[in-house]
């Protein structure tokens, strides 16, 4: 506890972003999690970037298929936007070794092999909801926690669209700090 702040108690409040395609996994997720967490569904880059944005989200759970590198640089991304952001993500075993790297270079908390039951995904997401908790009430964590900068030319296979959302997310954000 810090401060008479309980992460575990605080965990509630935190915000579920589910980034996926996939309509069985997006249900699985929603139906599970919408209980406990406010769970927004995203099926784009940019709607995840937003919805993280505009709500009190600190753990995204994606499903979303996908090259090792160009999702290490979505992460890094997203945790640029969202500091202590916590991320899961849900893929099939043959990812294993590049996902053990990303948990080792902190920007995967758990990896989860598909199919995920429902008791799963609820104990791995209340964990991050936790971990978002501690980072966020915790200034040294959440330092040590955060990404270096990205040139936004470096996050290849990115769509102008999402491109174009990062930027204006970091604008805001640059705005915001200037202000």
């Amino acid at each position: 506890m810090n401060g008479g702040v309980d992460p575990a108690r605080d965990a509630r409040d935190v915000g579920v972003v589910v980034y996926t395609m996939d309509s069985v996994f997006a249900e699985t997720a929603l139906r599970t999690l919408s209980r406990e967490h406010n769970t927004m569904l995203a099926t784009s880059l940019v709607k995840t970037m937003q919805a993280l944005e505009t709500q009190s989200s600190g753990v995204l759970i994606t499903d979303i298929p996908t090259d090792f590198s160009r999702l290490n640089r979505i992460i890094g991304a997203l945790k640029q936007q969202v500091p202590e952001l916590v991320t899961i993500v849900v893929s099939d075993q043959r990812d294993s070794g590049n996902m053990i790297s990303l948990i080792n270079h902190g920007q995967v908390f758990r990896y989860e092999h598909k199919p995920v039951t429902p008791d799963k995904l609820r104990d791995d997401i209340n964990d991050a909801a936790i971990k978002h908790m501690t980072l966020r009430n915790n200034p040294g964590l959440e330092k040590r926690h955060r990404v270096e900068s990205l040139p936004l030319e470096t996050l290849p296979g990115i769509h102008s669209q999402e491109f174009g959302a990062i930027a204006e997310m970091r604008g805001i954000r640059a705005r915001a700090a200037n202000a």
